[in-house]
């Protein structure tokens, strides 16, 4: 699975609001687009080296829910993309700050109330590395 893409489904009632958050404010790039109907609502927004999925969840589809999750999506500069994101109207849920493990981050909700957590890499800090050979 090495060259495989991790992707996130998340599904959602109010379908319009979600791909506002993830494409406007967010301003993620549309990988794919299907609305072939008011019940087939599909967009994959790319996320870093991810993949978010907004799905459209009509009257009666069974939802997963969610408790204790968060997505990280890793920025340039998570200082400037926070300052973009209250330009556009996105409410910040904790302001930028360093982290010991190296990163800077900071915190918002998405539509459904899903946490987002953004952050990039602090200059000169050493950050996580891959432990697993």
């Amino acid at each position: 699975m090495e060259n495989g893409v991790f992707r996130v489904q998340i599904y959602t009632k109010d379908y319009e609001q979600m791909r506002h958050f993830y494409g406007t404010v967010l301003r993620l790039p549309v990988l794919v687009c299907r609305e072939t109907g008011r019940d087939d609502r599909v967009c994959v927004y790319g996320a870093a080296s991810g993949q978010i999925e907004v799905i459209y969840a009509p009257p009666g589809m069974e939802v997963p829910a969610s408790n204790g999750w968060t997505l990280q999506m890793q920025v340039e500069d998570a200082d400037r993309y926070c300052k973009q994101l209250q330009t556009r109207g996105c409410t910040i849920q904790r302001e930028p700050q360093n982290q010991f493990w190296g990163h800077r981050n900071f915190k918002v909700l998405d539509p459904s109330g899903l946490e987002l957590t953004i952050y990039s890499d602090i200059p000169g800090k050493e950050t996580e590395k891959n432990h697993a050979d």
